[in-house]
């Protein structure tokens, strides 16, 4: 029994090598890594800064029409109906319509 426990802790201690482990090679590879984004980041920024200010690329909308959202004949027909109610308001305000009584 304490055998196989010292065997299974020497295969455990051959999984986990601490030579695996190196942190200044990792470290020196992030910092290329980030530093060749970096660069390709400045890069592109400066080329499209370039072709905006050539006026290869538009940097503003072709047209200054700004699409209808609402349908037209249906809001026409909204406030005609509110200017109806309007007027039958003023109307029974005014007292120019009498109502019959209906008994």
């Amino acid at each position: 029994m304490n055998k196989s426990i010292k065997k299974m802790k020497n295969r455990i201690k051959l999984l986990h090598k601490s030579h695996f482990i190196k942190p200044q090679m990792h470290w020196r590879i992030l910092l290329k890594l980030f530093l060749t984004l970096s660069i390709l980041l400045v890069g592109l920024s400066l080329y499209f800064q370039y072709k905006i200010s050539t006026k290869e690329i538009k940097a503003e909308p072709e047209s200054t029409e700004s699409p209808a959202l609402v349908n037209q004949s249906a809001l026409q027909k909204v406030k005609d109906s509110f200017a109806n109610k309007k007027q039958e308001k003023d109307k029974i305000i005014s007292g120019s319509t009498l109502f019959k009584d209906p008994s």
